[in-house]
């Protein structure tokens, strides 16, 4: 028996009578998705028209594009819509070429190689109790000329015009019930679970608890109203904090690196679109941003972030800053939720960065660490002792300290000309945007709020992780004997 040809077919057709939706994100992750899993041979895209957009010009690498017509009848019987002309478009494409036909709305998450070796597969759409209940053309698997492919297109001479799915789904689902043999059934459950249903389209778009590691593919279900809305407004941000499971499997797909799509010339696939697409002026500084985070992502085995970078930029990690003017440092407001999924990092480290934002603020930005380290993951924190302050105003004073006031006045008040440490204190707390200062037990109590666990104390420079020794530059400003007195340097463990 010859094995399905390794071809993936995508089939979109214009709707004379409507306004289309926009080839949008969902799309080209559709295509993507098929690409990096199933990787085929090549991909058709089916269409009497061609799309834009910037997704549909991230899409073109992918493609071999078909120009092709709509088909207007089927054994004299006259076909009025889209949908029914993408139905018998897909069948005819099927039975000549053979391959795997997806629709738009599908993303590939397995290979389909253990398909190849049947004539025809077609997994079944299930009820609500997961039994099987009618064949969904939104999956094909088959060889050119397959059987049953041949059986279903000629039943069409009983097309049924004004019904929805009568031909797509329940004939050829009556059909198989007389021969079986014919087809190669797939679970359903592994292919269109969650349903279009309520229940299934809040499990896959208000919610992440949804296991998918069972599914082949996972069905979005674009047509039914309530999901339409999802799928139009699903945007490239969503795929660094994703919060659903439509979310996360969009981000893996859009984060799983290929040969076909250059992050780092995003930007540089603006200049092809109108003006009209180009709503937000932004979009060129984001996607710039975009494929900074990705490039990194794609080329560093263990992913180490760094907050409130300023000039210490370290080889190896990502290096982000809140006005980011650098070619390689990415802008990022530490008091926002972090563009990035969950468990993106092996490890965080800050200086001195965390004492410019209010309490409250720290904690969140201390939370949003501990959601995007991975599992075991270290966060290491450098920031000003508030007990080296309160030290600093004991009657006896070691020699280090009056030498850190008599310096602190020098270089911050020398319009005061008082070496006393009454005046270098209030200026610590209010000059450079200091908003709280922190000791070891406060932090130490913040990070544990956070969820972090295995909470220690060391040494500036000095770490029991090799990753994570001679990372701060403070002492490079103000001497490493004043950084050491001034500064405390605490790790933390995301168990």
């Amino acid at each position: 028996m010859p094995k399905v040809p390794k071809i993936v077919h995508f089939f979109r057709l214009k709707n004379e009578n409507i306004n289309d939706l926009p080839f949008c994100f969902v799309h080209f992750l559709a295509i993507k998705s098929a690409y990096d899993r199933i990787r085929p041979d090549k991909i058709f895209f089916h269409t009497n028209y061609e799309p834009s957009g910037l997704f549909w010009e991230l899409s073109k690498p992918f493609l071999t594009i078909n120009q092709v017509t709509a088909p207007t009848e089927i054994f004299g019987n006259h076909i009025n819509l889209i949908q029914h002309k993408a139905d018998v478009l897909t069948l005819e494409t099927i039975l000549e070429y053979g391959g795997i036909a997806l629709d738009l709305d599908v993303f590939v998450l397995k290979s389909f190689d253990e398909f190849l070796d049947y004539e025809c597969s077609l997994p079944f759409q299930p009820d609500d109790n997961l039994k099987p209940f009618v064949f969904n053309k939104a999956i094909a698997i088959a060889v050119p000329n397959a059987t049953f492919i041949k059986r279903w297109l000629a039943d069409y001479k009983n097309f049924v015009a004004d019904h929805w799915y009568k031909n797509s789904c329940l004939r050829p689902w009556e059909l198989y019930q007389v021969f079986k043999k014919e087809v190669n059934l797939l679970d359903g459950a592994k292919f269109f679970w969650p349903l279009w249903t309520e229940s299934g389209l809040n499990t896959l778009y208000n919610s992440a608890i949804y296991d998918y590691s069972n599914n082949y593919t996972i069905h979005l279900w674009e047509s039914a109203p309530k999901a339409n809305d999802y799928v139009k407004k699903l945007a490239l941000s969503n795929c660094f904090y994703p919060k659903s499971t439509f979310e996360t499997l969009a981000s893996k797909i859009f984060f799983e690196p290929n040969d076909k799509f250059n992050y780092a010339d995003l930007d540089l696939k603006l200049v092809t679109l109108t003006n009209s697409y180009i709503a937000n002026p932004n979009i060129k500084e984001y996607l710039k941003n975009m494929s900074l985070i990705i490039n990194y992502f794609n080329t560093n085995n263990v992913c180490k972030l760094q907050l409130g970078c300023g000039g210490n930029i370290l080889e190896g990690w990502l290096n982000t800053d809140y006005y980011g003017n650098e070619e390689n440092i990415l802008p990022l407001d530490v008091t926002k939720s972090f563009s990035f999924p969950d468990n993106s990092f092996a490890y965080i480290f800050s200086e001195h960065l965390i004492e410019h934002l209010e309490y409250l603020e720290g904690l969140n930005m201390l939370k949003e660490c501990f959601r995007i380290l991975k599992p075991n993951g270290r966060i290491r924190i450098s920031t000003p002792n508030l007990a080296f302050l309160i030290a600093l105003y004991n009657e006896k004073k070691t020699d280090l300290q009056k030498s850190y006031i008599k310096w602190a006045v020098d270089n911050f008040l020398p319009h005061i000309n008082i070496h006393d440490d009454t005046f270098v204190i209030n200026n610590f707390f209010r000059n450079w945007g200091h908003k709280f200062i922190y000791d070891p037990k406060v932090l130490a109590y913040s990070l544990a709020l956070a969820g972090f666990k295995n909470i220690e104390l060391y040494n500036i420079h000095e770490s029991n992780d090799d990753n994570l020794k001679n990372l701060e530059s403070h002492g490079k400003h103000i001497t490493e004997e004043y950084n050491k007195l001034e500064s405390f340097v605490i790790e933390a463990v995301k168990i």
